[in-house]
């Protein structure tokens, strides 16, 4: 919870903090155990790294620790929800710029715009495609 809250908390500046610190209670109580969560640890230490929660082929959630940003783990863990899926969606604040940069560079597509009802921020969608599902040769 608490890489989620920092996580939260810095890539999202343009939201007040209130919003997500009230989330809190009902990300650890119905969120997270609705997903399936892959969590990234030091394999030294056993401390996570990060985590990324998939509710079928939406990615409800996929947050690095703050201090350990930059290093390919997010990376990692998207690698990991591709594996066994032909079609990835989910979606991300418009002004989170370094989450739109990132999904982008891994393949992802936006398909629509949207707001969160929660915020009012705008949103995309974006989606994932693996080569055999776009017919695409590997």
């Amino acid at each position: 919870m608490d890489i989620w809250l920092q996580g939260s908390l810095i890539s999202h500046g343009f939201i007040d903090p209130g919003y997500w610190e009230a989330q809190t209670g009902e990300m650890a109580s119905q969120y997270l155990p609705k997903a399936d969560t892959y969590v990234l640890e030091d394999q030294e230490s056993g401390k996570p790294l990060g985590f990324i929660s998939l509710v079928e082929s939406y990615i409800a959630a996929l947050f690095v620790d703050v201090r350990e940003q930059n290093r390919g783990y997010g990376k990692q863990l998207l690698s990991m929800a591709k594996d066994g899926h032909d079609l990835l969606s989910l979606k991300v604040y418009q002004q989170n710029k370094d989450a739109v940069r990132f999904y982008r560079k891994n393949g992802f597509v936006i398909v629509e715009e949207t707001e969160d009802p929660g915020t009012s921020a705008k949103e995309y969608v974006m989606e994932w495609r693996s080569a055999a599902a776009t017919g695409t040769p590997s």
